[in-house]
């Protein structure tokens, strides 16, 4: 039998709506998937047009380099956890078409997904206010690879990692809605919504959260534009690149390297607008040169500098910013 056209997992090609739903003993027990034919042309869990796979237990498809997951126009899966995708994975998850996935919707289960989250096609998943296609909620939770959009219009997905849970990989032409939540949980990578000859696509926006603790280590080497970035004892780590925030509410700390106390590197900070009672900390590192007191002024100008807040000229005064160097 020709095994690259068969998924272990398939809903479609019927009349009608249907479901396919598998049940786990307490929705914790593993379904392991596999294959014999590495690089088919199905994904191990698919669901075509208007249908819905639920897996109440936690997939493992890592021993397989295949697609883990693919869901199409007006079809849903829902998985409670798992690890999906092997090592050597170039696509873990396809939306296609506006198609769902919902994987881990209580938080509490490791979620490892391998290779790229892709979203295909021209329609669009409506996502409610605070929904999160998935979230990864514990410390040895893990996306590696990006978020990434194959059509031309605003795809829109949201995600949620916590707990310690890390992100590695960048985020390309998708309206991203990213909550990272607690001490530990790391994101590295870049946002960009330009498409490829590099205009930016419109309707495309990073609405980034960060909260006790977490940490987005922003790895562009030119300007990043974010829609929305909203602080709550949240850190970013500053690369080379400008960050340009439309609308910033909260508190965050910009976190910038220095050499010898010069504050050299690090894009600057253009904040647009911001919302009431908002703050930013501009921090480096503490150095043994930043001792001599004319090198620590000059670090702390050098730290101011790096600060715009547009809307002030318009008379705002939401927004206050402080310098430090954090504690040797």
């Amino acid at each position: 039998k020709d095994y690259a056209h068969v998924s272990a997992i398939y809903a479609g090609e019927s009349v009608g709506k249907s479901e396919v739903v598998i049940n786990t003993v307490d929705g914790n027990k593993t379904v392991t998937l596999k294959t014999n034919a590495e690089g088919g042309e199905r994904a191990m869990v698919q669901a075509v047009k208007d249908y819905k796979i639920t897996i109440n237990g936690i997939l493992d498809t890592s021993q397989t380099n295949n697609e883990a997951v693919r869901v199409g126009a007006g079809s849903e899966v829902a998985i409670n956890g798992g690890v999906l995708g092997g090592t050597d994975s170039t696509v873990a998850i396809r939306l296609e078409d506006g198609g769902k996935v919902k994987i881990n919707q209580d938080g509490t289960k490791k979620v490892v997904t391998n290779g790229a989250i892709i979203l295909d096609g021209e329609s669009n998943a409506e996502l409610v206010d605070g929904e999160r296609s998935i979230i990864y909620g514990t410390e040895d939770s893990a996306h590696n690879g990006a978020i990434t959009n194959n059509g031309s219009n605003a795809q829109n997905f949201a995600v949620e990692f916590r707990n310690g849970a890390d992100w590695t990989g960048d985020a390309r032409r998708v309206n991203l809605d990213v909550l990272l939540n607690g001490e530990g949980t790391e994101w590295t990578g870049s946002y960009d919504a330009t498409d490829v000859d590099g205009n930016v696509i419109a309707g495309k926006g990073l609405t980034l959260t960060v909260k006790d603790g977490a940490v987005w280590n922003n790895t562009k080497t030119s300007a990043s534009d974010v829609a929305s970035l909203n602080g709550a004892n949240g850190f970013v780590n500053m690369g080379v690149g400008n960050l340009n925030i439309a609308s910033y509410g909260g508190d965050t700390t910009f976190v910038y390297n220095n050499v010898n106390g010069v504050v050299a590197e690090g894009g600057a900070v253009t904040v647009a607008t911001a919302k009431e009672n908002s703050s930013v900390t501009m921090r480096t590192a503490y150095n043994a040169s930043l001792e001599d007191a004319t090198i620590r002024e000059q670090a702390f100008d050098d730290l101011a500098e790096k600060l715009t807040y547009t809307a002030y000229v318009q008379d705002e005064r939401n927004l206050t910013g402080k310098v430090e160097i954090a504690e040797g």
